[in-house]
């Protein structure tokens, strides 16, 4: 468990009891490790820091000293407020923007080091931005997938298996692959978007705000894809995200940043339970969450980490089933 230096001096340790399992919720099936890491961490952020502006009146601070790690086979979520540095966090993850000190280690090296390595570095740790849907630009569905694994030099029959896999993980019909992704729905150029990453088998996955815009519908379609990317490939997946719904359903590690600066962070489990330490922050807590604490205080013998509404609805069945509601 990581937090932010002035916050572990500002408030008060909380006690946490032996973790329980979370009705409703299973944990992962067991998962390929990646086949050339056997790390803690596949990626990791050491003591980040990055400005805009720097020398000018107009210079701001986005990242302050930022530190957590990545393991291999899990989802990793990163929230907090826009402003935050979560979009300026995750392009250092990747290489796309130089932090002014700090590293980042991918597989225990740092990606900063050797700047002609770079190019190769973004085919393992994919990146896919916020409002992806506005970078396709080749005539066809299947060309914009294939666009990365062409890039890499891969075999025509290579391409075209990546290609079918991909857009089979974000759930794109067959028969759209000849359409020009400019036809699509909103939630279908999303799923074109993804899937041109997910076709370089990256092995880390970071994604900005991927569900954002969409129905539930939508939103649900798209995190189960990246679950199944997750459990077939062992990849890890990092996710950024504004909602703490999202976060609960699907994160199994947590990553808080508030005003530029690592709030807290650890296992979904760790991260919830300094719930009041998020609402300080202005971050809130899960609906769920939030109900059971409310029927607790009515004297409801209710686990503590229930953080789904599916996990609390497992969790009141006993009740509801005896009368005692």
């Amino acid at each position: 468990m990581t937090a932010n230096r002035e916050n572990k001096i500002r408030k008060k340790k909380k006690e946490k009891g032996p973790k329980k399992p979370e009705p409703g919720i299973t944990e992962p099936a067991e998962r390929p490790a990646s086949e050339d890491f056997s790390g803690e961490y596949i990626l990791e952020a050491k003591d980040l820091v990055y400005e805009y502006g720097a020398g000018t009146p107009f210079r701001k601070l986005a990242v302050d000293h930022v530190s957590f790690g990545v393991r291999p086979g899990r989802i990793t979520g990163i929230i907090g407020h826009t402003g935050s540095g979560k979009s300026t966090l995750v392009q250092m993850l990747n290489g796309l923007l130089s932090p002014k000190s700090g590293q980042v280690l991918y597989k225990g090296q740092d990606i900063g080091s050797d700047k002609k390595k770079l190019r190769e570095l973004r085919f393992q740790i994919g990146l896919v931005f916020q409002y992806p849907e506005y970078q396709l630009f080749e005539e066809t569905v299947k060309k914009d997938i294939a666009y990365g694994p062409t890039n890499m030099g891969l075999s025509a029959e290579e391409i075209e298996k990546r290609v079918l896999d991909a857009a089979n993980f974000v759930g794109l019909e067959s028969g759209l692959l000849d359409k020009s992704p400019f036809d699509l729905s909103g939630g279908q150029k999303r799923r074109v978007a993804i899937a041109g990453v997910l076709a370089m088998s990256p092995r880390v996955l970071i994604l900005d705000e991927p569900a954002s815009g969409l129905d539930p519908i939508g939103r649900r379609s798209i995190f189960d894809g990246l679950i199944r990317y997750r459990d077939d490939t062992g990849a890890a997946v990092v996710i950024v995200s504004h909602s703490m719904e999202d976060m609960a359903r699907y994160a199994e590690e947590i990553v808080v940043l508030s005003e530029d600066r690592l709030l807290v962070s650890g296992s979904r489990d760790e991260v919830f339970s300094h719930a009041e330490l998020l609402i300080e922050n202005g971050l809130d807590i899960p609906d769920a969450a939030r109900l059971a604490a409310a029927l607790r205080a009515r004297g409801m013998a209710l686990p503590e980490n229930l953080y789904t509404p599916e996990a609390l609805a497992a969790a009141l069945l006993p009740f509801l089933k005896g009368g005692r509601v």
